[in-house]
């Protein structure tokens, strides 16, 4: 679920568009012409009050249906795919929307599209603080994926031989915004 949610993300993106959202766990009334449960109004409250920034935040509850307790008090995640998949920011944990590049065939386009329009957004934000934050944030957490994929998760990909060229190139589409 989390890879079709990190799909859905780059298809806006490929559209100009950044997604924010909730997304908690539990059971709720599913009919014909009503949803109604606590997963949907704490989705939105984690929304409205924690997706700040373009980002997927996850709940507690939800967070907990991937981990594991090998032993008393100690937590992990049942794979190191999935930890890759989720993040967190001391106490709010959200989708790393950029592990779907596991599941691109063109995986440059992927990178250049990120690029293409954080950069574009974040010019177009530049008279508004708020919102150039946002954008900023984003760009931080795009640079910081280029960083841990081109040093180590490029090469855990079964499906692709990252060559040397190939993560230099994607090592450039970093965004930079002044610093």
């Amino acid at each position: 679920m989390l890879l079709v949610i990190s799909e859905l993300y780059f298809e806006f993106v490929q559209r100009g568009y950044f997604l924010r959202g909730g997304i908690d766990y539990g059971l709720f009334i599913d009919k014909s012409a009503i949803a109604l449960g606590v997963p949907l109004a704490t989705a939105y409250k984690m929304e409205t009050t924690q997706a700040v920034f373009p980002r997927i935040v996850l709940s507690k509850n939800f967070i907990k249906q991937f981990e594991v307790y090998p032993s008393e008090g100690v937590q992990v995640f049942t794979s190191m795919f999935t930890s890759s998949l989720i993040k967190s920011s001391c106490e709010i944990h959200y989708l790393n929307v950029f592990s779907h590049i596991f599941k691109v065939e063109d995986k440059e386009h992927f990178f250049e599209k990120y690029n293409q329009n954080i950069t574009e957004n974040l010019t177009n934000s530049r008279f508004s603080e708020n919102i150039f934050l946002k954008y900023r944030w984003l760009a931080d957490e795009f640079n910081s994926f280029i960083e841990i994929y081109t040093s180590s998760l490029a090469f855990y990909d079964e499906n692709f031989e990252a060559t040397d060229e190939f993560l230099e190139t994607v090592k450039q589409l970093k965004v930079s915004y002044g610093h």
